[in-house]
């Protein structure tokens, strides 16, 4: 009982973890590609997914993450964009793509999100003959930045931005049956006269759902993260305590901190990504935060590509070992435009 009690005092005790990013890791994963995501499955192999000529691709690695098969084109919409993509693997060996229609200018097809269906881990791929959600034909009336998890119970939830007049509400559409049949959406989320957008849903170490969406209403118009805890009671408003900022310390006045995503490591902590323009308002560049198991406190702000003068955007985290974690982004290293990634060391000190 005593050892217990000691262990359980050192890990209070113990400074949160810090990443320290590698330079020499950096590698392109896919050239002119963009909003890259990785996901591992339950028979080790991780998959990668990624924007490009306007489908959606997917490629699968078989040795974590070092190199890749040819991408396969899992994500494709006539007459329109197939944007957005992001991966949910499912607990009876399926894998769902999530992605994005939207209507090429001057097109007649809604904005619409699709999903993709794999059985045999991202080598083949069907998509569903109608969209999860049909939103409008044009931009005031889309719909955008689709992103699942399944739940403990099986369930899986589709969360996704969706745009109202003079506003943007997070919604979301749930499926029992690993995304055959989908449930009509409804609100998760809306600042009235705000913009409440790119969810990144995120099972805590506890089973708890959180999920991270930029939000314009705390410094407006700038963007800053914020956290939703969510408990399938009503939609959480702009005052509501299940609202909270995900930083600590605030950033400086006037930068714009978006596009979030959320990543845990595997003794709990959870991580937090946002392209930020905080250190230069030319360039948003990725920067990563350490927040605790409960997805509170983030700090200890890196940047994982460094102060390159280029754009980093539409970036993403995936916990490789207990380790490693690699950082994605859609920026340009020595002159090559596309899908880098970079790994980063877990380091932590002793209490």
């Amino acid at each position: 009982m005593l050892a217990c009690l000691e262990i359980l005092l050192a890990v209070a005790l113990a400074s949160p973890p810090r990443l320290e990013w590698l330079p020499a890791t950096q590698r392109l994963l896919a050239p002119n590609a963009t909003y890259g995501r990785m996901k591992r499955l339950a028979d080790g192999a991780v998959l990668c997914c990624f924007e490009r000529d306007g489908r959606s691709w997917v490629m699968r690695s078989e040795d974590d993450a070092t190199t890749w098969s040819t991408p396969l084109a899992a994500g494709v919409c006539a007459g329109a964009v197939a944007a957005n993509p992001d991966l949910c693997p499912l607990r009876g060996g399926g894998v769902l793509l999530m992605f994005n229609q939207r209507p090429i200018a001057g097109g007649n097809v809604p904005f619409a999100i699709r999903v993709s269906t794999s059985r045999d881990g991202g080598r083949t791929w069907q998509t569903r003959g109608e969209p999860v959600y049909t939103a409008g034909t044009t931009r005031d009336q889309a719909c955008w930045e689709p992103a699942a998890v399944q739940m403990p119970d099986g369930e899986v939830r589709l969360f996704f931005s969706h745009e109202l007049s003079g506003a943007q509400e997070i919604a979301v559409t749930t499926s029992r049956d690993e995304g055959e049949t989908w449930t009509p959406a409804r609100r998760v989320s809306l600042r009235p006269g705000h913009r409440d957008g790119m969810p990144a849903p995120l099972l805590l170490a506890d089973g708890r759902l959180v999920v991270a969406i930029e939000d314009n209403g705390l410094a407006a118009p700038q963007f800053r993260p914020t956290i939703l805890d969510i408990d399938d009671n009503d939609a959480i408003g702009a005052d509501s305590p299940r609202r909270r900022p995900a930083l600590a310390e605030p950033p400086r006045a006037g930068a714009n901190l978006a596009a979030p995503y959320l990543a845990r490591l595997t003794t709990g902590e959870v991580l937090l990504s946002v392209q930020s323009n905080e250190d230069d308002a030319r360039w948003h560049r990725p920067a990563v935060y350490v927040g605790d198991a409960q997805a509170r406190n983030f700090g200890g702000r890196t940047l994982p590509f460094g102060l390159a003068e280029a754009d980093g955007k539409w970036n993403s985290l995936f916990v490789k070992d207990a380790d490693t974690v690699l950082a994605l982004s859609h920026t340009i290293v020595g002159g090559r435009r596309g899908l880098w990634c970079v790994e980063g060391r877990v380091v932590r000190d002793e209490p």
